[in-house]
């Protein structure tokens, strides 16, 4: 009920932009149930397919999501994992595997996520991915 809420799979097409939020939170256990951390952070397995189906057909330009596909948020996450050893494993969640198969059907000119809170910017396969920290901002 957010006048800023933004839909899972909402598609501009004057800019041929693609909205996904969901992500699973590493920290929750740290987290408390239905106050900081909710059991359904991820979209279902159903709905993360309709959508692989929608960026098929759409291709768009731009995405804008909470997390990122799997290789990526690999990158970020294996250097934080090494300068924080106690941190818990980096395992593969079913968003990020669902990112990772539109990434390969269809590599966008842009991707932007947040969800690990820290600067990433880099080119893969044509694609820039940006990784905007807390509070960062990029005028593109």
């Amino acid at each position: 009920r957010h006048s800023q809420w933004i839909p899972d799979g909402h598609y501009d097409p004057v800019t041929k932009t693609m909205f996904v939020g969901g992500a699973d939170s590493i920290d929750k256990q740290y987290r408390i149930k239905d106050y900081s951390w909710w059991e359904d952070e991820e979209l279902s397995y159903l709905d993360l397919m309709a959508l692989i189906e929608q960026y098929e057909v759409l291709k768009p330009e731009i995405m804008v999501t909470h997390d990122a596909p799997q290789a990526i948020a690999a990158e970020i996450i294996r250097p934080l994992l090494l300068a924080n050893p106690g941190w818990p494993q980096f395992e593969q969640t079913r968003t990020r595997n669902a990112f990772q198969v539109m990434f390969q059907i269809h590599q966008p000119k842009l991707w932007v996520f947040g969800h690990y809170h820290v600067s990433f910017d880099a080119t893969v396969d044509g694609t820039r991915f940006i990784c905007l920290a807390e509070l960062e901002y990029k005028d593109l």
